[in-house]
C-alpha cells in the first residue's frame, strides 16, 4: 500500500489536512476480522483489535461501535472507517495516501479488495502481491508498434476480474492498483487523453 502512487497527485498532502480519526484509522496498527466470534456470520459486522488488545465490535452497515468515541461523542470512530476501509466499503481517500504512513496490514484479514480514491474521481482497486506477466504469456497484447512500448498484458496482471490491465487503460479503463503502477507513461499520458474514469 506504501508503494502506491496514483499518478495524478500534484503534491502531497499535509497531514494535517486529513481527518484526525481518519490518519490514526489508516496509520494504527488495528486488526479487522469479519468472520471472528460475534461478528462471524453477522452481515457487516467486524471485531475491531487495538494494538493495545481492546477489543470493539463495529458495525459497519449502521455505523456503531462499542467503543467510547463512538457511543459518547456519536461520531464515525476511527474503529468504524478502520473496519469500512479494510472491508472494501469506502475507498481511502488517494490524499490520505499520499500523506499517511498507511499500516501495510490495512484488510489483511479480510476478503474484499481495498479500493483508493484516485485524485481524478475514480477509484482503484489495490490488489496485493501483483505479477507481471512475461512476454511469452498468451494473455499478453503486443501493443509496441502502435504505442512504441514493449507488449503489455491484455489481462490484469495480478488476475483480477475486473480489470482490464495495462492495455485498457489506453481505451480509457481504470486499470487496477498493480496495472496502474506497472503501465508505462504512454498507458499513463492516454488513459488521461481519452478521459479515462470520467463516467
Amino acid at each position: 500500500m506504501s508503494a502506491y502512487d496514483s499518478g495524478a497527485l500534484q503534491t502531497a498532502p499535509s497531514t494535517d489536512s486529513i481527518a484526525d480519526r481518519t490518519r490514526r484509522a489508516l496509520e494504527q496498527y488495528l486488526t479487522v476480522t469479519p468472520d471472528v466470534g460475534q461478528a462471524r456470520g453477522a452481515e457487516g459486522i467486524a471485531l475491531v483489535t487495538s494494538q493495545s488488545g481492546s477489543e470493539y465490535i463495529v458495525d459497519t452497515l449502521e455505523g456503531r461501535c462499542e467503543c467510547r468515541d463512538a457511543e459518547y461523542r456519536d461520531v464515525v470512530c476511527k474503529h468504524i472507517r478502520r473496519a469500512r476501509f479494510a472491508m472494501g466499503l469506502d475507498a481511502i481517500p488517494a490524499d490520505a495516501v499520499a500523506a499517511c504512513d498507511v499500516d501495510p496490514d490495512l484488510g489483511q484479514h479480510c476478503d474484499a479488495e481495498l479500493r483508493v480514491a484516485a485524485a481524478d474521481g475514480g477509484i482503484i482497486i489495490a490488489g496485493d502481491d501483483g505479477e507481471i506477466l512475461d512476454g511469452d504469456d498468451e494473455d499478453v497484447v503486443d501493443l509496441s508498434e502502435e504505442y512504441d512500448e514493449a507488449p503489455l498484458a491484455g489481462t490484469c496482471i495480478a488476475g483480477h476480474e475486473r480489470c482490464a490491465g495495462i492495455s485498457g487503460m489506453f481505451f480509457g479503463e481504470f486499470p487496477c492498483a498493480n496495472c496502474w503502477l506497472y503501465a508505462p507513461d504512454s498507458a499513463h499520458a492516454t488513459f488521461h487523453d481519452v478521459g479515462g474514469a470520467d463516467e
